[in-house]
């Protein structure tokens, strides 16, 4: 009995594939086509009518695809190449599917290999550079139509360059513009080197001019933001003194110079988080989180005098110049940690003013 119902089984399912492809043809869906018989037909499971349905279906698209291409080509306008990309990669997307079936079927069916990957790159470079220009002139305006659409264009940008570095300064630009105001926390987590007093007061404190550029809530659209300023490592160099010494003579003259170059460094890496509200930002959701994880703020210490052992009378009118400059202490280390906070805080404040 098993020997009669399992091909029985196969060729229901076979004749329902069949039946489903016909039908998605039939109603000019081509790439959903290709998405369901694709799969089948480069396993061995496609009938030969599905086959059919297939190459059809791919020589049906791509020939959409291109007739649209050479029309939005034809209006010289630089808003077509987002779309012009897009239909590009669908019929690269189309051939690397079909590009898997054996040679002879892919011959049978006419299945040619399409030579589009340099039109495909300038599509792509064509359409990054549209998108980013567009958008940052939308940014720049006051108007809230013009902040939405910026919004959108992002979106086009994450399919187009999903890496490019542009797409979150995006969302933050957008961001800023529909937030009436930006709340801010200061965290820090390693109690085994504690900060300086006033650390976390010199990060998150802006002064009047600065606060004045960031384009908080400039459209009438209202979204509620927070930033987290994060410090995740402190480091502070050693004193280091490289010093040299020489001798110098004139006549029965001698003198030992020693020149000192003084080096201490403080560095801060930080984080900076925004949470905020945005049914329609480029991540969805209804609480969006954007992240910004390179600040690296330092505060460097380098000083240069010399010392004499001897007779003056010995050194040349450069030493003599050099000796001018006295030794100084090193400074502390919360004094260069204040520095690189103060420098941090310039960081901050640079990106919040875009």
């Amino acid at each position: 009995m098993k020997k009669i119902v399992l091909p029985i089984i196969l060729l229901l399912s076979l004749f329902t594939s069949c039946n489903t492809t016909r039908k998605l043809y039939e109603s000019q869906k081509y790439d959903q086509v290709i998405m369901t018989a694709g799969p089948r037909a480069v396993a061995g499971r496609a009938s030969i009518e599905e086959m059919e349905l297939l190459a059809a279906a791919y020589h049906q698209a791509n020939q959409a695809d291109h007739e649209k291409i050479l029309a939005l080509k034809a209006t010289g306008r630089p808003d077509v190449w987002p779309e012009v990309f897009e239909r590009y990669t669908s019929m690269k997307g189309r051939q690397d599917i079909l590009a898997r079936l054996p040679k002879e079927d892919r011959k049978r069916l006419n299945i040619a290999t399409l030579d589009i990957d340099d039109e495909l790159k300038g599509a792509h470079n064509k359409a990054e550079a549209f998108l980013i220009a567009k958008t940052q002139q939308l940014l720049s305006t006051q108007n809230p139509a013009d902040i939405d659409q910026a919004k959108k264009l992002t979106h086009q940008l994450m399919r187009v360059s999903p890496n490019h570095p542009q797409i979150g300064t995006f969302q933050l630009m957008a961001m800023l513009r529909q937030a009436p105001q930006l709340s801010t926390e200061f965290e820090y987590n390693d109690r085994r080197h504690p900060l300086p007093p006033q650390f976390e007061e010199t990060v998150i404190t802006f002064d009047e001019e600065e606060l004045s550029k960031f384009p908080l809530g400039i459209t009438n659209t209202v979204h509620p933001a927070s930033m987290v300023i994060e410090v995740v490592e402190v480091n502070v160099s050693p004193n280091r003194d490289d010093a040299v010494s020489f001798k110098e003579s004139i006549g029965r003259a001698t003198a030992t110079v020693t020149d000192h170059t003084l080096n201490k460094t403080a560095t801060v890496k930080a984080k900076v988080t925004f949470y905020f509200k945005d049914p329609e930002s480029v991540t969805g959701t209804d609480w969006n989180v954007l992240v910004f994880p390179e600040y690296e703020a330092s505060s460097k210490f380098n000083y240069s005098y010399s010392t004499l052992e001897g007779d003056r009378n010995a050194c040349s009118d450069q030493t003599l110049e050099r000796l001018k400059q006295p030794a100084i202490p090193f400074p502390t280390d919360e004094s260069l940690l204040l520095d690189a906070a103060k420098e941090l805080n310039d960081m901050i404040a640079k990106t919040l003013m875009k």
